[in-house]
């Protein structure tokens, strides 16, 4: 059997190593092709297509009529800090469809 591992971390894992709070072997191993996005927070010029396809997304997988976010609508979700990252947006996008029977 043969299979990929992906792994995700908002942690320098490289820092710590070198701490001494993450195991060596382990970071050798699963540090074969980094890559490294910036937050969502970092690159909100993105919100209006994550937020467009994430509506899309969440419409096909549950048989609902698609929601189109209004430019105000997405304009708040901006001014948030995102912690959750791009799951959290999901997730509100997601719970928007429950809270809401308009287009927004």
């Amino acid at each position: 059997m043969t299979f990929r591992v992906l792994v995700a971390t908002h942690r320098n894992l490289e820092e710590l190593v070198k701490q001494n709070a993450f195991r060596r072997d382990l970071f050798h191993r699963i540090y074969v092709f980094p890559l490294t996005l910036p937050a969502l927070n970092e690159r909100k010029e993105d919100f209006p297509e994550l937020v467009a396809h994430f509506a899309r997304q969440v419409a096909a997988q549950n048989g609902w009529k698609e929601k189109i976010f209004a430019t105000e609508a997405i304009d708040e979700l901006r001014k948030y800090g995102w912690p959750g990252n791009v799951r959290e947006l999901r997730n509100v996008v997601n719970g928007s469809f429950c809270w809401l029977r308009t287009e927004m």
